[in-house]
Protein backbone atom coordinates (compact mmCIF):
# COMPACT_ATOMS: atom_id res chain seq x y z
CA UNK A 1 0.00 0.00 0.00
CA UNK A 2 1.64 3.71 -1.23
CA UNK A 3 2.04 5.91 1.79
CA UNK A 4 2.12 9.62 1.48
CA UNK A 5 3.91 11.74 4.74
CA UNK A 6 4.11 15.20 5.55
CA UNK A 7 3.61 17.78 8.50
CA UNK A 8 2.37 21.44 7.79
CA UNK A 9 0.43 24.19 9.61
CA UNK A 10 0.71 22.26 12.68
CA UNK A 11 -0.95 19.33 11.39
CA UNK A 12 0.24 15.89 10.07
CA UNK A 13 -0.99 14.27 7.18
CA UNK A 14 -0.88 10.58 6.05
CA UNK A 15 -2.37 9.28 2.90
CA UNK A 16 -3.16 5.72 2.10
CA UNK A 17 -3.99 4.61 -1.03
CA UNK A 18 -5.02 0.58 -1.44
CA UNK A 19 -2.60 -0.06 -4.44
CA UNK A 20 0.08 1.79 -6.70
CA UNK A 21 -1.01 0.68 -9.94
CA UNK A 22 -3.42 3.79 -11.05
CA UNK A 23 -5.54 3.74 -13.75
CA UNK A 24 -6.31 7.23 -15.50
CA UNK A 25 -10.37 7.85 -15.26
CA UNK A 26 -10.97 4.99 -12.47
CA UNK A 27 -11.09 6.03 -8.71
CA UNK A 28 -8.66 4.47 -6.13
CA UNK A 29 -9.71 3.96 -2.92
CA UNK A 30 -7.77 4.69 0.20
CA UNK A 31 -7.58 6.59 3.40
CA UNK A 32 -6.30 10.21 4.94
CA UNK A 33 -5.35 10.84 8.44
CA UNK A 34 -4.77 13.90 10.44
CA UNK A 35 -3.06 14.72 14.00
CA UNK A 36 -2.99 17.97 15.59
CA UNK A 37 -0.42 19.21 16.87
CA UNK A 38 -2.22 21.91 18.88
CA UNK A 39 -5.61 23.22 18.53
CA UNK A 40 -6.96 23.47 14.82
CA UNK A 41 -9.40 25.38 13.42
CA UNK A 42 -10.48 24.79 9.15
CA UNK A 43 -13.21 25.53 7.64
CA UNK A 44 -13.16 22.42 5.22
CA UNK A 45 -10.73 19.33 4.27
CA UNK A 46 -10.06 19.02 0.35
CA UNK A 47 -7.78 16.37 -1.01
CA UNK A 48 -6.57 16.09 -4.77
CA UNK A 49 -4.31 13.46 -6.30
CA UNK A 50 -1.71 15.19 -8.18
CA UNK A 51 -0.30 13.28 -11.52
CA UNK A 52 2.46 14.03 -13.55
CA UNK A 53 2.73 11.80 -16.67
CA UNK A 54 6.23 11.79 -18.18
CA UNK A 55 7.14 10.43 -21.32
CA UNK A 56 10.64 9.85 -23.49
CA UNK A 57 10.24 10.33 -27.50
CA UNK A 58 12.58 11.53 -30.28
CA UNK A 59 13.47 15.08 -31.78
CA UNK A 60 15.09 15.28 -35.18
CA UNK A 61 16.53 18.46 -36.58
CA UNK A 62 18.14 19.46 -40.14
CA UNK A 63 21.54 21.49 -39.74
CA UNK A 64 22.35 23.74 -42.71
CA UNK A 65 24.24 21.48 -44.56
CA UNK A 66 21.37 19.00 -44.05
CA UNK A 67 22.93 16.33 -41.40
CA UNK A 68 20.12 15.26 -39.58
CA UNK A 69 20.47 15.27 -35.70
CA UNK A 70 18.59 13.04 -33.29
CA UNK A 71 18.18 13.56 -29.72
CA UNK A 72 16.10 11.98 -26.42
CA UNK A 73 13.71 13.62 -24.96
CA UNK A 74 11.74 13.53 -21.79
CA UNK A 75 8.74 15.70 -21.82
CA UNK A 76 6.31 15.65 -18.34
CA UNK A 77 2.86 17.46 -18.02
CA UNK A 78 0.86 17.84 -15.21
CA UNK A 79 -2.80 16.20 -15.43
CA UNK A 80 -5.80 18.29 -14.19
CA UNK A 81 -6.48 18.24 -10.34
CA UNK A 82 -9.92 17.10 -8.99
CA UNK A 83 -10.42 18.02 -5.82
CA UNK A 84 -12.28 15.36 -3.09
CA UNK A 85 -14.07 17.10 -0.22
CA UNK A 86 -13.84 15.35 3.07
CA UNK A 87 -15.23 17.36 5.51
CA UNK A 88 -17.07 20.65 6.25
CA UNK A 89 -15.70 23.20 9.14
CA UNK A 90 -13.45 20.77 11.35
CA UNK A 91 -11.74 21.31 14.79
CA UNK A 92 -9.15 19.16 16.37
CA UNK A 93 -8.08 19.41 19.75
CA UNK A 94 -4.27 19.17 20.56
CA UNK A 95 -3.01 15.63 19.77
CA UNK A 96 -6.45 14.81 18.08
CA UNK A 97 -6.39 12.21 15.05
CA UNK A 98 -9.00 11.01 12.50
CA UNK A 99 -8.95 9.83 9.57
CA UNK A 100 -11.17 9.31 6.47
CA UNK A 101 -12.27 6.80 3.86
CA UNK A 102 -11.00 8.48 -0.32
CA UNK A 103 -11.89 7.35 -3.15
CA UNK A 104 -10.05 9.81 -5.61
CA UNK A 105 -10.43 9.88 -9.33
CA UNK A 106 -7.15 9.04 -10.85
CA UNK A 107 -6.76 12.04 -13.77
CA UNK A 108 -7.39 10.76 -17.92
CA UNK A 109 -4.33 11.19 -19.72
Amino acid sequence: MPTWEATSHGVAWRVDLERDRLLPGRLVAGQVTVTADGETDARRLVVTLVGVEAWQHEETSTNAGGHPTTRTVTSTAELPRVPVELSGPLHLARGETRTWPIELPVPPL
